[in-house]
């Protein structure tokens, strides 16, 4: 059993190295590099190219588009007025969001995200250091945010060991609609 496991190594490697080897390597190196000089790795938005947002898309994130300031926030069915208090906040922009809790620069993630409108709740895909499933609710200078590593929610609540988080954001003073 030990061999067969390491035949199929084998076969994972010669598939690397021949196809695609040293793309997967320059990659690997650059990721690499940034880990060591920030600490954050390289968000997968800009490791591969992906194709552009649908029009729908495009003009939702335009509206999701700047700094949002946490309100509420529930995980497993619980209450976190803590994380209200700490000042969480997220960050869109063209094709990433950073959720941080106050000054913190180790309670900052980054990911890339896709919305996706056309969907009933509308729906958002996260990938990177956040990654996940989510719906979320936009309505005018509130959005509602339910995302879970695991399967897409499918409404706007949490209970007791869902795995659930459920964010509602207030747009921050000042920022443009």
């Amino acid at each position: 059993m030990k061999w067969f496991g390491l035949g199929l190594v084998a076969v994972a490697v010669a598939c690397i190295s021949g196809c695609g080897g040293d793309a997967y390597e320059s990659q690997f190196k650059a990721s690499l590099e940034q880990l060591k000089a920030t600490g954050q790795p390289i968000p997968r938005s800009t490791q591969t190219q992906t194709a552009p947002p649908s029009p729908e898309a495009a003009a939702e994130i335009e509206k999701l588009k700047g700094t949002w300031k946490a309100i509420q926030v529930q995980k497993d069915g619980s209450e976190h007025p803590e994380y209200v208090q700490a000042g969480m906040q997220t960050v869109f922009t063209d094709n990433t969001m950073s959720i941080s809790v106050g000054d913190d620069p180790g309670a900052k993630t980054v990911s890339s995200y896709r919305p996706d409108p056309t969907k009933n709740p509308k729906e958002i895909d996260l990938s990177g250091q956040a990654a996940g499933k989510g719906i979320y609710l936009l309505d005018g200078d509130k959005l509602t945010l339910c995302t879970s590593m695991a399967d897409r929610p499918t409404a706007f609540a949490t209970k007791q060991g869902d795995g659930l988080q459920l964010v509602v954001f207030k747009r921050a003073a000042g920022e443009k609609k």
